[in-house]
């Protein structure tokens, strides 16, 4: 299966809960050849002094919101 990332992509700034921190959140859409596949979101911050990215990729083949599939990585 051949996955893309739609270059279209809303990013804006996001503030933290616990340290009130402004950072940058981009989120979009993984396509293959017959339409939306996955919606990603990611998170790039500066937290309690460690540079950190979170990236959350929702695998939903119907898009019920009651029966996604989550995958989610965390790098620091």
């Amino acid at each position: 299966m051949h996955l893309t990332i739609d270059p279209e992509r809303n990013i804006y700034c996001a503030i933290c809960d616990c340290c009130e921190t402004p950072y940058d959140r981009a989120n979009g859409v993984i396509n293959t050849a017959n339409g939306a596949y996955a919606i990603y979101h990611a998170s790039c911050l500066h937290h309690q002094g460690t540079h950190e990215t979170y990236i959350d990729v929702i695998f939903d083949n119907c898009w019920d919101p009651d029966d996604p599939v989550n995958i989610a990585a965390r790098t620091g």
